[in-house]
């Protein structure tokens, strides 16, 4: 039983990192998700 439960935390955890980093609008980010963010600044850069 341990071991689903770590598997489905895993997962879980999967699914919010790529929530945060590519869905989540930051607004000290200037409304962009992170990985927006970054792609922007390297643009201009």
């Amino acid at each position: 039983m341990l071991v689903k439960s770590v598997e489905h935390f895993l997962q879980e955890l999967d699914v919010y990192i790529v929530y945060y980093n590519h869905i989540e609008m930051k607004t000290k980010l200037k409304d962009m998700s992170p990985v927006e963010y970054r792609t922007h600044v390297q643009q201009v850069a």
